[in-house]
């Protein structure tokens, strides 16, 4: 599918926290890669229908990044600036995806259970609705809602511990109505987190 869109995060503290700064030592940044899987049914016809999938290498090739889908989208946070972005890395180079169609919010509601061990590390999980907003010259999504589990820890490199919470995993299941090239469309899927990374500058 040959989509121009332009990716954007506008809304994820509730997904990346708000300060990760490794305790006692340099600044940590948090990568976690991301994985969209929709499938969306169109309506094509007066009576019939087709379906149309958005992948992440659709999302990669309509991002500029690259024309043959490859590489590892993920969400970046980045403590000095307290920016959270989309990345593609391919190999040693990472890319900044521009920010405009994409976005997240969340419910102020949520449910979690925590435990802390002796040493200070804090293991959480939260469950809470995420609501995705997508839109491009190819579909447009308003509100891709759904439920969304979460787990997440202060783990830090080494044996150091990270001045907040950052998640490890997650998963959300999202469905909603928009439109695909015009026509009448409703999407379902899932929108995965998982694979932190940590890497201190």
């Amino acid at each position: 599918m040959n989509m121009k869109i332009i990716l954007s995060l506008a809304v994820v503290g509730l997904l990346l926290a708000n300060s990760v700064v490794q305790t006692g030592a340099q600044s940590t940044n948090a990568t976690v890669a991301v994985n969209f899987s929709l499938t969306a049914c169109v309506q094509s016809g007066d009576n019939t229908m087709k379906t149309v999938r958005i992948v992440n290498k659709d999302i990669i090739n309509a991002s500029g990044v690259s024309s043959n889908g490859q590489g590892i989208l993920a969400i970046k946070f980045t403590p000095d600036s307290g920016d959270v972005f989309f990345v593609v890395r391919q190999g040693n180079t990472e890319t900044e995806v521009s920010s405009d169609v994409l976005s997240v919010s969340t419910d102020s509601t949520r449910v979690r259970s925590e435990t802390t061990t002796s040493s200070g590390i804090i293991h959480r999980t939260e469950c809470r609705l995420l609501t995705f907003s997508l839109n491009s010259d190819t579909f447009s999504f308003s509100s891709l809602q759904g439920f969304a589990n979460i787990k997440s820890d202060n783990v830090g490199l080494g044996h150091g511990q990270l001045s907040d919470l950052v998640p490890t995993s997650g998963n959300a299941d999202v469905s909603g109505e928009g439109s695909v090239y015009g026509d009448t469309a409703v999407a379902h899927g899932t929108v995965n987190l998982s694979g932190r990374k940590l890497e201190t500058e």
